[in-house]
């Protein structure tokens, strides 16, 4: 048997802010011989204005050899704990969601299935989620205006704690490329002009507005320009499917910071005719708005005071195969959920994960584009259920929001709804991206209370917990009293 050829080059095409994120994890993983070069094009993509905002712990940081407090220290970055929904269960509603370890048991017996119980015996299900905010460690913290590190401490509620990771994707870019060995890589500037394609469906070059023309053996296409070009040239294309959303446009700019701004953790806003991201950052606030055609207006994000604003056209929509032949697609030219929950940003480190953790290999990938694509179609489920689900949760009343409420569901989200609904028991999936409580917080907090609890629960004697229970709150209480301001911008606490 013949070796196969080692892959001698890799070419990523894409915003700055999308093309760093995936370019500085493959520098690590890639074997000395494959050398990668970078063309930042002008085109649109998530990178373009946008925030992410993602859990501290994820693998991307680890694998990539981040060291949060000094991302921190070198960067526009913040630190949060979650994200303020406002008007979502109607006018001047207010729920703070956001990754939540898990909340004690009692005998082996959930929290929040105690707190149904208890409920039920006063014929009020609907106190539920009344009765568990007690419990909640980050909603109490980020009510507080407080935010402490659980690191180095194993056992503790602050454990609850999931401290998230706030930066804009074009300084997270710059932070990365400033890290970066020169020598690996090959960074241009330029506009993809034309494709020329090669037999089993395969790139064999890009050629730029300028003339220079770029070979590699994978090109990874992270604005959709590449694959349009090369939909051209094959006549084919990956099948994609749409879910037909209310909200048709993006917007999204910048506000500087003002005297005294003591904002946080983000905030997601649902508004007549559209939902407004709000991102804190030490320099000021990234705004992105999802709007219906007709709802930008009234909403006011027609009007927002922010500079750089830009608009584009917004769809969900997700690629069949992603990955085919010697072509790569990423961040949106592969699948789009929008800016609600940091959505593409959390995908795209899902992709540059994947696809690192398939290589080296040799140039022919069959094997490699084929586990790539389920990869992908998991996480890609996985994000689509948790954005999705709020959205059809909703309680407001008008038409977008409505409409909202009207959506498919997809059958992972709703196996997930109807167990919750009939027993208060969440279904999970293989290599789950959101935590089991912040499910739980998310379903009991938008009104989706159990018919009925656990049977465990019922054996527990529910006046002898009522110390108990009041010792957990009281601790948990004195656990925020006793945690620093949370104060930007925050170091991470080792």
């Amino acid at each position: 048997m013949t070796d196969q050829p080692h892959l001698a080059k890799i070419a990523l095409f894409g915003a700055s802010g999308d093309v760093w994120p995936v370019a500085a994890l493959l520098a690590g993983s890639l074997p000395d011989q494959t050398k990668l070069t970078i063309v930042e094009t002008s085109g649109s993509g998530i990178g373009t204005n946008g925030a992410m905002v993602v859990p501290a712990a994820h693998r991307y940081f680890e694998r990539s050899q981040i060291d949060i407090a000094d991302l921190l220290k070198r960067s526009d970055a913040s630190v949060g704990i979650g994200i303020t929904h406002l008007g979502w269960l109607g006018a001047g509603s207010e729920l703070f969601l956001g990754p939540s370890g898990s909340m004690p048991k009692i005998n082996g017996v959930p929290l929040h299935q105690i707190m149904l119980r208890a409920a039920m015996l006063h014929d009020d299900r609907r106190r539920l989620a009344h009765l568990l905010e007690p419990f909640r460690l980050p909603s109490r913290a980020a009510a507080a205006g407080k935010l402490s590190w659980p690191a180095g401490e194993a056992g503790s509620p602050k454990q609850m704690l999931g401290p998230q990771i706030q930066i804009g994707m074009n300084a997270f870019a710059e932070y990365l490329r400033g890290r970066s060995t020169r020598d690996r890589f090959e960074t241009l500037q330029g506009i993809a002009s034309a494709v020329a394609t090669g037999g089993e469906n395969t790139v064999r070059s890009v050629l730029l507005e300028d003339g220079r023309e770029i070979a590699a053996d994978i090109f990874i296409d992270l604005s959709g320009e590449i694959s349009d070009f090369a939909v051209l040239e094959q006549g084919t294309h990956p099948k994609q499917s749409v879910f037909e959303f209310p909200f048709s446009q993006l917007r999204s700019g910048f506000i500087p910071a003002a005297e005294g701004q003591r904002s946080f953790n983000p905030a997601a806003e649902a508004i007549e005719g559209g939902l407004m991201m709000r991102t804190t950052l030490p320099s000021g606030t990234i705004i992105e708005a999802l709007a219906s055609e007709t709802g930008h207006e009234a909403a006011g994000i027609g009007n927002l005071p922010a500079s750089d604003m830009t608009c584009a056209d917004f769809r969900m929509f997700s690629t069949a195969d992603p990955w085919s032949g010697n072509l790569v697609r990423m961040g949106t030219a592969a699948c789009a959920l929008g800016p609600y929950h940091s959505a593409d940003r959390l995908l795209l480190l899902e992709q540059a994960l994947h696809f690192a953790e398939l290589l080296p290999a040799s140039a022919n990938m069959a094997a490699e584009a084929q586990a790539y694509n389920a990869r992908q179609a998991a996480s890609f489920s996985q994000v689509r259920d948790r954005v999705l689900a709020p959205f059809l949760l909703n309680h407001r009343t008008d038409a977008a929001w409505t409409a909202c409420r009207e959506v498919d569901v997809p059958e992972s989200l709703r196996i997930r709804m109807d167990q919750f609904a009939a027993r208060g028991r969440l279904v999970t999936f293989e290599h789950e991206i959101t935590d089991e409580q912040e499910w739980i917080d998310l379903f009991i907090g938008f009104g989706l209370i159990p018919d009925r609890c656990d049977p465990l629960a019922l054996t527990l004697d529910m006046q002898k917990l009522v110390p108990v229970l009041g010792r957990i709150a009281s601790d948990l209480g004195a656990i925020v009293a006793a945690m620093p301001d949370h104060k930007a911008p925050f170091r991470a606490q080792g």
